[in-house]
């Protein structure tokens, strides 16, 4: 996996790949593939959390994959809503009762490798699933409140530093 952090006009990094092809998907893959799904996008979370970027907006269209061989490779995209660990954000009514984002209270929120943990975790959980035509924002409003039950202790130690 290769980050590039390229600094536009002194302003927003922007964050380069390669051009993909239509080798790429960004569909749930099969059953067979998505272990090795998992493990690779794993990897490419643990890159963005030694960049120290939280993606903010990490779902499937957003993570695009290629099987090489046995292997899954995998590329995330889209890093419009990226933010750099440490950076307050406010929450309000509409984030918190927006089912993609791990924010459990109102107040101010500092970003961190958390909210890449909480996107890993939703992706995998949905990864899981046995439906292949689930969509991901019907699975998170299903399964949002487990997903949140099972990471509350590290969001809050999270929401404590903010």
């Amino acid at each position: 996996f290769e980050l590039k952090l390229v600094d536009v006009r002194g302003t927003y990094p922007i964050v380069v790949f390669e051009l993909l092809n239509e080798d790429w998907k960004n569909t749930k893959p099969e059953a067979s593939l998505r272990e090795s799904y998992l493990a690779s996008l794993e990897v490419a979370v643990e890159v963005m959390n030694s960049a120290g970027v939280a993606h903010m907006d990490l779902r499937p269209a957003n993570v695009m994959w290629r099987c090489v061989g046995d292997t899954v490779q995998i590329r995330i995209i889209d890093f419009e809503d990226a933010l750099k660990f440490g950076t307050l954000i406010r929450v309000n009514e509409t984030l918190r009762n927006d089912c993609r984002y791990p924010f459990p209270h109102l107040g101010v929120v500092q970003v961190s490798s958390v909210h890449n943990s909480w996107f890993l975790a939703a992706l995998a959980s949905w990864v899981k699933e046995e439906t292949l035509d689930d969509g991901f924002s019907t699975h998170m409003q299903t399964h949002h409140s487990a997903l949140l039950a099972e990471m509350r202790t590290d969001l809050m130690e999270c929401y404590r530093e903010g």
